[in-house]
């Protein structure tokens, strides 16, 4: 995978999946589990979905141009345990 100038070969890729897989698992999360992403585009969507496939859990991918009542809405829908998101969106 190249990210811009850098390259991340598969043992770099399966160890952040596997960074982030533990990571989510040590929150409780398992097989079966919705975990929802919101980001632009970015690496961490591969390391995210890599790690969540590894552990069983489920990627709700959220596009980030909706509006707040329309990410509310999928929230409650999806029933997401836990919301992964970039920093911009934290307020």
């Amino acid at each position: 995978m190249i990210d811009g100038a850098k390259g991340f070969a598969y043992t770099a890729l399966n160890r952040e999946a596997n960074r982030f897989g533990n990571a989510i698992r040590s929150l409780g999360i398992k097989k079966g589990d919705r975990v929802a992403f919101i980001a632009k585009d970015c690496k961490e969507f591969v390391f995210v979905y890599l790690g969540l496939a590894k552990i069983g859990a489920v990627m709700v991918p959220l596009n980030y141009r909706c509006v707040t009542r329309e990410l509310e809405y999928m929230l409650r829908d999806c029933e997401a345990s836990v919301l992964v998101f970039q920093r911009e969106y934290s307020s």
